[in-house]
């Protein structure tokens, strides 16, 4: 039995955050061999197929298809090595578990017909997530992985750090900085829909506002042709990482919503691949990294201050209903949605698939920070990046949740590195309303079901946002 300080969790490692884990560690044989699982929530399974070889498996199977236990107990990690389908015996697995407080550890079992097992006992709350891999001899180039996810209470976990002490301070200097700024229209240029059918019934624009930050507001404005005033509920939704076009919204136009998909750079909308492409390897490569010694100069501050503006601007048109402003999006756009709930009280609905750079300071006290793309750098246990640390606590979407007042559903995939599920949680336990989570326990960051059931869960509150509406 070896014990285990806290784990941290990440798609492939291991996340927990608050009290201490300890994991025991024994690598056995089970009493009789378990049926082949099925690949379902409790199977997570890589296949790859090397030259002139077997196709191998590595199945790794937590002993409860939810993932989820209580402090205290222990979870079992079942490992089996298949090739074409039957055990193989004899061969090396490594595996590896990361956790809280720095903890690292590695080692290696043997396959056997029946399964290896890793016990873990939790001692506290948060998630470990057990990564395997197989390297076929003679095959220098293959590796076979899997991993799986389990969590002890998680909805007891906290950020280890304090938010800053001028935290509101510091967004109220935002939010007049922005004032300063005329809400003014740039560009409105409409966009023709192709669908002839559509085209009858939505009218779509590209639209630029100007705004504080350094870039205006671009994105997609479309809603309903001849709509009223004060008929339509707003629905705003942000972009993930990367860099590209706002997306047309015309389905939810269709169904009677004021929508706008903002990209997250303020940029030119509706070029070919190719442009975006080359922003992204050139003019905007690695933005997220941009200006983090200092919170003047983050480029967060420009990108949030841009989710302000956009809400400011949708709920300045004539055709919005006075009430409903919803906000959707999934990893950086599940971020800029917990930020627009968080800074504007107005939001009433909030989706928040996977919500990327929650608790950025967690990595500061061995906690979970968000594993990519490693904006805290740490030197042993020491913070290497200090200024870094102290400006981006001030963008954290965890502590935006504390400050929202809207409906939240949000969503986390146990196997997730960009999003870690520790950090998510972090962020959901903040957020003080009505509020519901969507456990992943197979999902890494790609999904599917991560954006699923948010898009579910938003498609469900919009029906029925429609139909009140409807009834009054």
């Amino acid at each position: 039995m070896i014990a285990l300080p806290w784990l941290r969790c990440r798609r492939t490692f291991l996340f927990i955050p608050i009290g201490l884990l300890s994991v025991g560690l024994s690598v056995g044989v089970l009493a009789a061999p378990p049926a082949a699982p099925a690949v379902n929530q409790d199977v997570a399974r890589e296949t790859l197929t090397p030259a002139n070889t077997s196709v191998y498996t590595l199945e790794v199977v937590a002993d409860r298809p939810e993932g989820l236990y209580k402090s205290g107990e222990t979870a079992t990690f079942k490992i089996r090595l298949l090739g074409d389908g039957k055990p193989v015996v004899g061969e090396t697995v490594s595996y590896l578990l990361q956790g809280e407080k720095f903890f690292r550890s590695s080692g290696t079992l043997s396959s056997a017909v029946e399964p290896a097992t890793i016990p873990v006992k939790l001692d506290g709350p948060g998630f470990v997530l057990c990564e395997v891999s197989f390297r076929p001899k003679g095959d220098g180039k293959t590796e076979v992985r899997g991993a799986a996810g389990v969590g002890a209470d998680p909805l007891a976990l906290r950020a280890a750090t304090p938010e800053p002490a001028d935290f509101d301070a510091f967004w109220m200097a935002q939010k007049a900085e922005l004032a300063k700024v005329p809400l003014k229209e740039l560009e409105r240029v409409e966009v023709p829909i192709a669908d002839a059918a559509k085209s009858a019934l939505v009218v779509q624009y590209d639209v630029k506002v100007d705004c504080a930050g350094g870039a205006p507001v671009s994105g997609y404005l479309t809603m309903p042709r001849n709509a009223k005033p004060k008929s339509l509920p707003i629905i705003l939704s942000y972009h993930g990482a990367g860099v590209s076009s706002s997306r047309p919204q015309v389905d939810r136009a269709g169904k009677g919503f004021l929508c706008m998909d903002v990209n997250a750079h303020g940029i030119v909308n509706g070029k070919p691949q190719e442009f975006y492409d080359t922003l992204r390897a050139g003019g905007l490569r690695e933005y997220y990294m941009w200006g983090n010694k200092s919170r003047d100069t983050a480029y967060f501050r420009g990108m949030f201050l841009r989710v302000l503006r956009s809400l400011e601007y949708m709920k300045s048109l004539p055709e919005w209903d006075g009430k409903n402003v919803i906000v959707s999006g999934g990893s950086q756009g599940g971020a800029q949605a917990l930020v627009a709930a968080g800074l504007d009280p107005q939001v009433t609905y909030c989706s928040a698939a996977a919500p990327w750079l929650c608790n950025f300071n967690g990595v500061t006290e061995g906690s979970v920070p968000p594993s990519w793309p490693g904006f805290i750098k740490m030197n042993g246990q020491q913070v290497a990046t200090p200024d870094e640390a102290k400006a981006l606590a001030y963008f954290d979407p965890a502590l935006m949740a504390k400050r929202i007042k809207a409906e939240c559903g949000v969503s986390v995939g146990y196997q997730d590195r960009a999003c870690p599920p520790a950090s998510v949680y972090v962020a959901y336990n903040n957020i003080p309303g009505k509020k519901q989570i969507y456990d992943c326990p197979l999902d890494t960051h790609k999904g599917p079901s991560i954006y699923q059931k948010c898009n579910e869960a938003l498609s469900k509150y919009l029906e029925q946002l429609k139909a009140a509406t409807a009834a009054n």
